[in-house]
């Protein structure tokens, strides 16, 4: 599989054991629940709802772990933790912004991923 400059497939690719369909299907998957996982953290957010923001970058650390986007996955893990423990909420609109300028490009790699899986 190609190399992408936003995703790293790996540990994709050992959880499904280079099953391409599997893949694919993961793949697609991501690309609908990224979408909407985003809109509920904006939703989240502008309720200044912060368990929810919480329990929201929690099931993300799932997500991120099939993206294998670092930046990603070390943006996430500080939202989860200052929502969790309620420290510097000051600092959680910009965490997002930032999670979800880079989740554009992710998904735009994971669609190329998907559509070079035959």
């Amino acid at each position: 599989m190609t190399s992408f400059a936003n995703i790293n497939l790996e540990y994709l690719e050992t959880m499904t054991d280079g099953d391409s369909e599997m893949m694919k299907t993961m793949l697609e998957m991501l690309l609908v629940e990224i979408p909407e996982e985003f809109e509920k953290m904006d939703v989240a957010l502008a309720a200044k709802d912060w368990n929810e923001m919480f329990q929201l970058s929690h099931k993300m650390k799932t997500t991120l772990s099939f993206i294998g986007n670092s930046t990603m996955i070390e943006i996430n893990k500080v939202l989860e933790d200052n929502t969790r423990h309620r420290t510097d909420l000051a600092a959680v609109p910009t965490l997002l912004k930032s999670l979800t300028e880079l989740s554009i490009h992710a998904v735009a790699d994971l669609q190329r991923a998907a559509d070079q899986i035959n």
